[in-house]
């Protein structure tokens, strides 16, 4: 993170202990953070688990409404180029640059950055009220039937509901935008954009 050009904090070791099935055990991750106010996006940091099969336990994730997975962040900033080329460095990680959104590809998902006006092309009625703003949080569901089911029983209805995608607006979710896209959606940003 030094060589590329970001100054973290130091390491962190957490740990804290579970039952399993098999008996106790003990969770583990290391965490480096970035040093306060030298990412104007948030508190951003890097966690590394190393006991991934004490946290990612089939069965411990099974909810009504099918969603099963966070896979992406759709950060909205004034300058999209040099806010992605400042967390490929952080992250040592890359991805597709088209449309007005720069994406870098994670382990489990997306940051996706881009600008206000491309932001307004894709979230009906969006305002940012600040930038940066996080603008969008994109989950997965393996079900999107149960997801529609489950809104539908506490009065949500979503902005924009797309066989492959429902999105979900500022009133219903928190001030930002929450996408549910399906298990084969891999590219939520064109199906939005239809």
């Amino acid at each position: 993170l030094v060589t590329a050009g970001v100054e973290p904090e130091p390491t962190f070791h957490l740990r804290r202990p579970v039952e399993t099935p098999t008996g106790p055990a003990t969770v583990k991750a290391t965490v480096v953070r970035a040093k306060p106010g030298s990412m104007a996006e948030g508190r951003v940091q890097i966690l590394t688990h190393g006991t991934p099969e004490l946290i990612f336990v089939p069965g411990l994730s099974s909810h009504a409404n099918g969603i099963d997975a966070l896979t992406g962040l759709l950060v909205v900033v004034a300058d999209p180029a040099e806010a992605f080329q400042r967390y490929r460095r952080f992250t040592a990680r890359d991805g597709p640059v088209a449309g007005g959104l720069y994406q870098l590809a994670l382990d489990r998902g997306w940051l996706t950055y881009t600008d206000p006006d491309t932001a307004g092309r894709l979230l009906p009625g969006f305002r940012a009220p600040d930038l940066p703003y996080s603008a969008a949080v994109m989950l997965r569901s393996s079900d999107l039937g149960a997801t529609r089911r489950t809104l539908l029983a506490r009065g949500i209805r979503p902005v924009l509901d797309r066989p492959e995608a429902i999105m979900i607006g500022p009133e219903d979710a928190l001030g930002g935008f929450i996408v549910v896209h399906g298990l084969e959606t891999m590219d939520v940003w064109s199906i939005l954009s239809r």
